[in-house]
């Protein structure tokens, strides 16, 4: 099965989509914001989400949160850095829960679901979530 994979692969469009995410131009696309289009707001979510530097990872988040408008591109911002740096990450959920953005909320829930359900679990968790703005 994966011969025949291998056989329809087409490189052109393979080195299409790395150019953005190898290059010093995902630097510039990055801080070009608003963008206009919805495959533009998933490439820039898919991008940070490979962030490596839990700190970068976050000024990157902080930035792109008040421009996020729909819940696909929120729910495409799975932060990898992020799960390494739980204890850290923690002052950020209370800062992204007290947001009158219903995405950013969205987004802080969504961490909280992805980081702290697991032994990290505490139940003043569920209680943040509750008392914060909606």
């Amino acid at each position: 099965m994966h011969d025949e994979l291998f056989k329809l692969q087409d490189l052109q469009y393979k080195d299409f989509h790395a150019k953005p995410l190898k290059s010093d131009e995902h630097s510039l696309f990055l801080t070009h914001l608003p963008h206009h289009y919805y495959d533009e707001n998933q490439l820039h979510a898919f991008m940070i989400s490979e962030t490596k530097d839990f700190h970068e990872a976050i000024t990157q988040a902080n930035i792109f949160l008040p421009y996020v408008n729909n819940w696909t591109t929120c729910n495409q911002l799975n932060i990898k850095a992020f799960k390494k740096h739980k204890n850290e990450l923690l002052p950020y959920f209370k800062e992204w829960l007290n947001s009158n953005e219903v995405h950013t909320l969205r987004f802080s829930i969504a961490c909280l679901l992805r980081y702290f359900l697991d032994e990290d679990f505490n139940i003043k968790y569920p209680k943040l979530e509750a008392s914060s703005t909606l």
